[in-house]
């Protein structure tokens, strides 16, 4: 049962990984043709379910994890989350010419300190991932 876990999941990343480049490439050359909408409609509700696939299975595998470790996940999350918005934050101040006062930034950092933590869990089907 595992192994088809496994194989499913590298399936599926596969595909949302080669429709990213064609989705990449009919929207860079800007073909328009009957086939190119209907495409790329349906690439984007694949890959809104993808996202709450790995969503879910980083939250159904979460489940197993002890306190400990879960703890030091969360404390490296926001460890990366303050890291990344302090560099970003940084840069923005000092090397770009227009000062925004917009705070953006900070979910571009969230998603990435996140991501970073916890999406091997995602991918992880067994005991202790």
């Amino acid at each position: 049962m595992g192994k088809n876990y496994r194989v499913i999941e590298f399936s599926l990343f596969v595909i949302a990984f080669l429709s990213t480049i064609v989705t990449l490439f009919i929207v860079y050359k800007d073909i328009n043709n009957s086939f190119s909408t209907p495409y790329i409609m349906g690439y984007l509700i694949f890959l809104l379910f993808y996202v709450i696939y790995i969503f879910t299975a980083s939250i159904w595998n979460a489940r197993k994890l002890n306190w400990k470790e879960m703890k030091k996940r969360t404390v490296k999350a926001w460890t990366l989350f303050l890291l990344f918005s302090f560099t970003t934050y940084i840069g923005i101040y000092f090397f770009h010419s227009a000062k925004n006062h917009s705070y953006g930034f900070l979910m571009t950092a969230l998603g990435m300190a996140l991501g970073l933590s916890f999406l091997d869990l995602a991918f992880h089907r067994g005991k202790k991932p």
